[in-house]
């Protein structure tokens, strides 16, 4: 056991676990710092990524506001045309459909062309040339079209369809628009849209290079989704944000991922590592400055060269027992003086370094012999003091027997044996005296006579 000085009593510290709460005190900390740095982590990663999903969702409505921009001003002249058919149905004239179609299509790149079936069947193209095999197209024989047709005249209502590989030719959007005269079914505007014109003039000038987006078509009624444009790999992004874009008969969906570089990744992963350094180092310093401040209290409180308690602590142990002996009584305190025999003539025989081995071997063995409840002490030199709490006096004689006996045993110093004798002085607290000083005295005096009578004896 060892103790803090608290600037008036010296307190009891485990030095052991002194380092074993350093350790948990340095882990505690190191675990702090790295869920601190996570945290921090996290909520960097988490704005960049809510900052990319704003983007995808800015740049998903700004899609979306384009290509409705562009299929409405096309379909708009699919109202006017279907608008003036209600009116001349019953007088059409091909070079005044011709000139209208003409007028219309204005050399627009993104309408393919313009078909006008009477009943079923295709009679009118602009422009024509490039589409001749659509003049005659009879809808009921052409069976990836007819279903689409049937249901656009059934429901009476318009619908864009694609997009789809064509008759004549490519691919593109085919806006069907039903004709109804006094309720009864006349015939079919059909407006073919050039897929690639439509996206490139709808996307021109936007900058998509931090997104990626694609288009594809909800079918209706079923669940079906058909690609429109991009790469469909989009929606199965789990990041993916996605608008809708009605457009007749059905539904198109906007989705737009944005584009992973890597860098936030990066960022994450050398911030997380920095963290586990820095929060590494930080414990590490911590530790350090706590077992520097134990080791120099163990400087204060114990014996360098034999790691025994020394004076303060002596002191701050023999305060503390003498209390607890005046409150409980019964037993009493002792106190041994231990003065080695021939120990200087040991040093100038051998050396300093054969008497400071002998200093730590009769340490070890005099604790060896010792309760775990006793305290032993250096003094200074060669004299060392044991402190008995709770004790009789048959027990302490018994103890001092086995001290003498087990420090007494040769000492192995570099291939030799060398040996110290041992004298002891006993005194009891309080009828030696009411301090430590006055008891040690006592003490002192007793084990000179023991001194004494050894060497008579010898």
């Amino acid at each position: 056991m060892k103790k803090w000085f608290d600037g008036h009593h010296f307190l009891p510290f485990d030095t052991g676990l002194g380092r074993r709460q350093a350790q948990l005190f340095a882990l505690l900390v190191l675990v702090a710092c790295v869920w601190l740095g996570e945290r921090f982590v996290q909520n960097h990663v988490n704005e960049a990524e809510a900052a990319k999903k704003y983007v995808a969702i800015a740049q998903a409505s700004n899609i979306r506001s384009r290509v409705e921009s562009q299929l409405n001003s096309l379909l708009f002249l699919s109202s006017g045309l279907s608008s003036y058919l209600f009116v001349r149905s019953e007088n059409l004239r091909e070079a005044e459909i011709h000139d209208i179609l003409k007028a219309l299509h204005g050399d627009n790149p993104k309408i393919h062309n313009f078909g006008i079936a009477v009943g079923y069947r295709v009679r009118y193209v602009y422009p024509l040339a490039g589409n001749e095999s659509a003049i005659g197209l009879y809808y009921p024989d052409q069976k990836n079209q007819w279903p689409i047709v049937e249901r656009t005249i059934r429901e009476g209502r318009p619908f864009l369809d694609g997009p789809l590989d064509l008759v004549q030719g490519g691919r593109g959007l085919v806006f069907r628009l039903p004709i109804f005269i006094r309720g009864d079914y006349w015939g079919l505007l059909s407006t073919v849209i050039n897929v690639e014109a439509l996206f490139s003039a709808a996307f021109d000038g936007m900058d998509s290079s931090q997104v990626s987006f694609a288009l594809q078509r909800d079918e209706m009624p079923t669940s079906a989704r058909l690609p429109v444009y991009g790469d469909m790999a989009v929606f199965d992004d789990p990041g993916v944000v996605t608008q809708s874009i009605l457009v007749p008969g059905g539904r198109w969906t906007v989705g737009v991922v944005s584009r992973e570089d890597g860098r936030l990744e990066r960022f994450a992963l050398l911030a997380r590592i920095s963290i586990v350094l820095v929060s590494c180092f930080i414990a590490g310093a911590i530790y350090s400055a706590m077992l520097n401040r134990i080791r120099l209290s163990e400087l204060a409180l114990y014996d360098r060269l034999t790691g025994l308690a020394n004076r303060n602590l002596l002191q701050s142990h023999a305060n503390l027992a003498f209390s607890r002996c005046e409150r409980h009584g019964g037993m009493g305190c002792a106190l041994l003086f231990l003065d080695l025999d021939g120990f200087k003539s040991l040093n100038d025989t051998y050396g300093h370094d054969a008497g400071d081995s002998a200093l730590r071997v009769t340490a070890a063995r005099a604790k060896s012999v010792l309760r775990a409840t006793d305290v032993i002490a250096r003094w200074g030199g060669d004299e060392f003091i044991v402190l008995l709490e709770e004790t009789m006096p048959e027990g302490v004689e018994v103890l001092a027997n086995r001290l003498r006996e087990a420090i007494e045993q040769p000492i192995r110093h570099k291939h030799r044996e060398i040996g110290v004798g041992v004298s002891i002085g006993l005194a009891w607290y309080p009828e030696a005296g009411e301090n430590l000083d006055a008891v040690i005295r006592a003490a002192d005096a007793r084990m000179y006579e023991d001194k004494r009578a050894r060497k008579q004896a010898s």
